[in-house]
């Protein structure tokens, strides 16, 4: 289980991507689902945390009414991370790149590349064809974890699940069925999206 702090930051994220390409926020119900929990009860739990901590600002009566509170001690020495965007070949090796940028720290940060969204297997959740997803590096992954994983040599994204001692992987497109493995080679987790307009 993720630690409360973690949590905690993979959800202002999800706030912050959510408002800088809608330009409003998400809702309860969206959250539950990118947050991969089942209770609202959770989902306020944690956006009351961030509240406390000085992160956001909620209303009062509206689904919706989340605002980020901009932290300008931090926007001052703002800090930066490289990412580098792995190039689809086969093999699939994580130590080619062809194109490196930096993001804000305050969005992204540990061991992360970046790689190409080339399917329509998971259009289900937002995830679209021409989208630049944010892997951070590991080779496990916990419950309704979003994972890039390597299957028949080919790196492709699903959730993943454990189930009766194997591994579910569950595509959000009705062209694909889940698919079941003992064991699979896991590159990293999804921790954001990039979608260039």
């Amino acid at each position: 289980m993720l630690k409360i702090e973690e949590t905690l930051n993979k959800l202002l994220r999800i706030l912050k991507i959510h408002l800088s390409e809608h330009g409003y926020p998400p809702t309860v119900r969206e959250l539950m689902q990118e947050m991969n929990v089942k209770s609202t009860s959770t989902i306020f739990y944690y956006l009351t945390k961030l509240e406390e901590r000085g992160k956001i600002r909620k209303g009062t009566n509206k689904n919706r009414a989340i605002e980020i509170i901009p932290d300008y001690s931090q926007s001052l020495n703002e800090q930066f991370c490289t990412i580098h965007k792995i190039t689809i070949k086969k093999p699939l090796s994580l130590d080619y790149y062809n194109q490196s940028f930096k993001v804000s720290a305050n969005l992204f940060n540990g061991d992360l590349f970046a790689i190409s969204v080339d399917s329509d297997s998971m259009t289900g959740i937002g995830i679209i064809k021409g989208d630049l997803a944010i892997i951070k590096k590991q080779t496990y992954a916990d419950n309704g974890d979003i994972i890039l994983c390597v299957i028949n040599n080919e790196p492709i994204f699903r959730r993943f699940f454990r189930q009766d001692g194997n591994i579910m992987l569950k595509a959000y497109n009705n062209k694909y069925a889940p698919q079941y493995f003992f064991d699979v080679k896991i590159l990293g987790r999804v921790v954001g999206i990039i979608r260039f307009l």
